[in-house]
C-alpha cells in the first residue's frame, strides 16, 4: 500500500469499534478494531500501522498484525510506564465496545518484495510489525527466521500465531540466558539478507552497531521510542517566522519541546519521527534529518522537517511557524 499523505489523515480517519480485547502478554493486550458501520478499509500490508484516536483525543500509532485481511485491524498495545495518556488510556478505559477512530494503514517499514533471505528480530512488543512479515513469508519460498527476544516467558505473547511458523521461530529469554539476545549471531543468520529489527531503543542501538557494515539497503529498522539525542550534538537556535520568536534548543531538548515551552501550540502525535503529524516547512537552514517518516530524496531536498527529532545542521534553523 503506499503511504498516505499525512494532511489527508485525519479526513481519512474512520468510526471503529474494538472488540476481541484480550491479555496478550505481561502488560500487552491485544484486540480487534473493526468498521462501525458501512465503512469499507483496505487490508494492510506487512510492517504497516494505523493511527488510532482515542476518546480523550490521543492520538497514537500501532502496528496492524494482520496483513492483507480488509475490514479488521489487530493490534497490541503495550502499558508503558511513562505513558502519556495513550496506552494508559487504552489499558485502564477500553472494553469491547469502545468506539474510537481510525486512519488508513501507512508503511514506513515495508517488507521489501526480492528474492533474497530475511532475517526478523523483534524485542517485546516490536515483534508485532515482524509478526505480519512473518505471515507473508510463509506463504512463499523464500527463506526467513524470526527471532523473538523478551526478558521472561510471561512477556512472551502471540502463542497460537507463532505455532503456526514451527521451527521458523527462535525464542531469546534474557531471564534464562542470563543476557542480552546475540544479536551479531543472529543478523548472521543468513548471507545477503534483509535484516529487519523492532523494539527498543537499547536493542536498536545494538543492532546498527551489528550491521555496520552491511549494506544500508539491507538494513531496516523501525522505532517505537524516540531515538537518544547524541551527547555531542551542539545547541543552536530556531526562529519561527511567523510568530516572529527567537527561540535556543539546547543538546538535550526537541525542537518540539522548545517551541511548546513557549506558548506556541503545533500540531505532534507520535513524538519520535514516523506519523508526519509536525512536519514543518523549513524557510531557511539545513535540518539534521533524524525521522523516519521523510523518504531520502525528500531528506535531500530540505524542504521540511520533523520538529519532534529531526535537528538542525545550521547555527540558525528558520521555520514556517
Amino acid at each position: 500500500m503506499n503511504a498516505i499523505d499525512n494532511r489527508d489523515v485525519q479526513s481519512l480517519m474512520t468510526r471503529a469499534i474494538v472488540q476481541d480485547i484480550k491479555p496478550e502478554a505481561e502488560g500487552v493486550l491485544t484486540m480487534e478494531l473493526v468498521p462501525d458501520g458501512e465503512a469499507e478499509w483496505p487490508a494492510s500490508d506487512a510492517g504497516a500501522h494505523i493511527d488510532v484516536e482515542l476518546p480523550n483525543g490521543t492520538v497514537r500509532q500501532y502496528s496492524v498484525i494482520n496483513p492483507g485481511e480488509p475490514n479488521k485491524y489487530v493490534i497490541s498495545v503495550l502499558r508503558a510506564p511513562d505513558s502519556r495518556g495513550g496506552s494508559k488510556y487504552i489499558h485502564d478505559q477500553l472494553s469491547d465496545g469502545s468506539v474510537v477512530r481510525v486512519g488508513r494503514p501507512r508503511n514506513n517499514f515495508p517488507l521489501i518484495a526480492d528474492d533474497r533471505p530475511v532475517c526478523l528480530i523483534g524485542g517485546g512488543i516490536g515483534v508485532t510489525p515482524l509478526l505480519a512479515m512473518a505471515q507473508t513469508l510463509a506463504g512463499t519460498d523464500r527463506e526467513w527466521w524470526l527471532y523473538y527476544c523478551v526478558r521472561t516467558p510471561a512477556h512472551a505473547g502471540f502463542g497460537r500465531l507463532l505455532d503456526r511458523f514451527g521451527d521458523r521461530v527462535r525464542m531469546h529469554y534474557d531471564s534464562a540466558s542470563g543476557s542480552a539476545p546475540d544479536l551479531q549471531a543472529m543478523v548472521g543468520t543468513f548471507d545477503d539478507a534483509h535484516v529487519y529489527c523492532c523494539g527498543p531503543q537499547a536493542m536498536l542501538t545494538a543492532f546498527e552497531q551489528c550491521t555496520a557494515e552491511i549494506p544500508s539497503e539491507l538494513v531496516h529498522i523501525e522505532r517505537f521510542s524516540p531515538a537518544d539525542i547524541p551527547a555531542d550534538s551542539p545547541a543552536f537556535i530556531v526562529e519561527l517566522v511567523r510568530q516572529g520568536l527567537t527561540l535556543d534548543v539546547p543538546e538535550d531538548k526537541s525542537i518540539l519541546d522548545v517551541i511548546e515551552e513557549s506558548g506556541v501550540q503545533v500540531e505532534s502525535s507520535c513524538r519520535i519521527g514516523i506519523c508526519g503529524t509536525c512536519e514543518t516547512a523549513i524557510v531557511e537552514g539545513q535540518a539534521d534529518h533524524k525521522d523516519e517518516y521523510l523518504t531520502d530524496d525528500e531528506k535531500k531536498e530540505g524542504r521540511s522537517m520533523m520538529i519532534c527529532c529531526s535537528r538542525s545542521k545550521s547555527p540558525v534553523l528558520r521555520l514556517d511557524i
